[in-house]
């Protein structure tokens, strides 16, 4: 834990349109990082653990990842500190905000919303969705200003030339990014549903919806009820659902990336074949390989049956290494993991190739 003083409230805006406020902090180092901002969840939290701007405050990093706030030190207050008010207006679009009753949080239901249509694309284009290489959010925004794009979908409809007119935009860049993009046309079904951002499904319930329907259409003929029937599916995940695939708005863009070559799979079809050496195994890619880029080695081992993980651990099967490996070769050989050269996982990939 540290001490630290609440500087400002600031009210972001989430893809869903949740008004999240979080607190702007003096720089305070803890566990060995800075922090300078905290997530205050929404003003029922505020409320209760009374957190004014200009309050010390008590920090702390919550499972050694996320800054919180603990308690407010009041012995500290001066009588200046400022109660949190949360906007009657969007601080994106302007439109009017919000609160359901029984709902804790204030929104913004302006699905237009500048700052939603940009939480929705970073969504869409993050690790566990599309898994699109090189598109940060400071690319996404500079997208956006410059109109190259107005949704997710038009990622698809991007050329070389349009990437080359941002700043500080090296061809090379801009030739890394086409090809993650092209890299991610095949996406496995239950990757494309959850990219898509709807309320109340995550992961989890995206694998099980893909297990339980043929192709993305079907949701549109679906009723709270069938959905529901669905084991681990509750009654606010389903209703969640039917609203967003009844919204046409949603239905107009899964049809423009759909029209653009997008091509979701089903996971039957997605593992090549049950011969393959990678099925139901993880793997960590480290290195760089010359056959493939790290999204394409990874797509082509998620089609194989394969779980591709960032870190290593007990539970990792193999470890793929290409040039300048770094430190995940030592600690695969402590951990017992298969160490596979270039060479050998080529090798192991033709049985399954589709």
């Amino acid at each position: 834990q540290a001490t630290t003083v609440i500087e400002a409230i600031d009210v972001q805006v989430g893809r869903t349109g949740v008004l999240t406020p979080v607190a702007k902090m003096k720089p305070v180092s803890l566990a060995g990082v800075t922090i300078s901002h905290a997530t205050l969840h929404n003003q029922a939290e505020i409320i209760k653990k009374d957190i004014r701007v200009g309050d010390t405050v008590i920090i702390q990093r919550a499972g050694d990842v996320i800054p919180q706030v603990v308690k407010v030190v009041t012995a500290r207050r001066s009588g200046s500190e400022i109660p949190f008010v949360m906007p009657a207006q969007c601080p994106s679009c302007g439109s009017r905000i919000h609160k359901s009753e029984g709902e804790a949080a204030h929104r913004c239901l302006n699905m237009e919303c500048p700052a939603q249509v940009r939480e929705r694309i970073i969504h869409f284009v993050s690790r566990k969705g599309m898994d699109i290489d090189g598109l940060g959010e400071k690319l996404i925004a500079a997208l956006l200003e410059s109109r190259l794009i107005r949704s997710a979908a038009d990622i698809y409809y991007l050329k070389k030339e349009d990437l080359a007119q941002l700043e500080r935009m090296a061809e090379k860049s801009a030739e890394k990014i086409m090809t993650a993009i092209e890299a991610s046309r095949t996406p496995s079904l239950s990757r494309f549903i959850y990219a898509l951002g709807i309320r109340h499904v995550g992961e989890d319930t995206a694998k099980t919806l893909a297990d339980t329907v043929h192709d993305i259409n079907e949701f549109e003929s679906l009723t709270p009820e069938s959905i529901q029937a669905v084991k681990g599916i509750g009654p606010i995940a389903a209703q969640s659902i039917v609203d967003f695939f009844s919204e046409d708005m949603n239905r107009k863009a899964i049809e423009r990336v759909l029209a653009a070559g997008v091509k979701p799979r089903k996971r039957e079809e997605a593992a090549s074949s049950e011969a393959s050496p990678f099925r139901g195994k993880t793997v960590v890619l480290t290195g760089t390989l010359d056959s493939y880029t790290r999204s394409e080695a990874k797509k082509t081992l998620e089609n194989m049956g394969a779980s591709v993980s960032s870190s290593l651990s007990r539970a990792t099967d193999f470890l793929v290494v290409g040039k300048e490996p770094g430190s995940k070769l030592a600690k695969a050989r402590e951990l017992g993991a298969t160490i596979l050269a270039e060479d050998e996982f080529l090798e192991l990939l033709k049985p399954g190739e589709p």
